[in-house]
């Protein structure tokens, strides 16, 4: 018979180098990417990533992080608000517009068109706050996971998701790092242990 908790620690594994994997190729293609996909083409690719992660991160938010104490359940809390934050910037901007007779901000630029979809800026702007939400919250889970004893690399890796989301900011090739960290944890989860099992009904010891 098969373990219904081992099923559930590996789809979101999966899930999770998936969104990983994705991510990494949106971000080589929209910089790199062939005609005749255009830029905006290319970000709306990224949706897919981006939903990916977030039911990886809401299986997180669930499951582990509240175990974590009180600095966990606010991980968990900024966490999710950040990447409801970044998906719906995405869409909002690469979506959305496709309803609108006027293009986006980057369109507009490589046009010259003077007019812009207003939720271009918007969309922007909530994937900002989203990426710097989600730097906040990995900083609190990795001080979260080291006070709950959980291995110090496993701690670190948490952490440096928070620098590396805050980085990328100044650094556009960060954003490919930040897709494998997913693909690491992913890994990580689907061949942990029943100890350390993050979907586990057990709380941590």
């Amino acid at each position: 018979m098969r373990n219904p908790i081992g099923i559930k620690k590996a789809v979101y594994g999966i899930l999770a180098m998936l969104g990983g994997l994705s991510w990494v190729v949106c971000k080589y293609l929209i910089n790199h990417g062939p005609q005749p996909f255009s830029y905006d083409d290319y970000n709306r690719m990224l949706t897919l990533p981006l939903l990916l992660m977030l039911a990886v991160f809401t299986a997180l938010q669930r499951h582990i992080l509240v175990r974590w104490g009180r600095l966990g359940q606010w991980a968990g809390y900024i966490g999710l608000a950040g990447f409801i934050l970044l998906a719906a910037g995405n869409i909002l901007e690469f979506w959305i517009v496709l309803l609108q007779s006027v293009p986006n901000a980057y369109a507009a630029y490589k046009t010259g068109n003077t007019q812009v979809f207003f939720g271009s800026h918007w969309g922007w702007g909530l994937f900002c706050i989203g990426f710097l939400l989600f730097a906040m919250a990995s900083f609190l889970a990795g001080i979260a996971a080291f006070r709950s004893k959980l291995k110090i690399a496993f701690c670190l890796l948490i952490a440096v998701f928070g620098a590396v989301g805050l980085l990328s900011f100044f650094n556009e090739p960060l954003l490919i790092p930040f897709g494998a960290g997913w693909f690491v944890i992913g890994g990580l989860w689907m061949i942990s242990n029943n100890r350390n099992n993050i979907l586990n009904s057990k709380p941590f010891n």
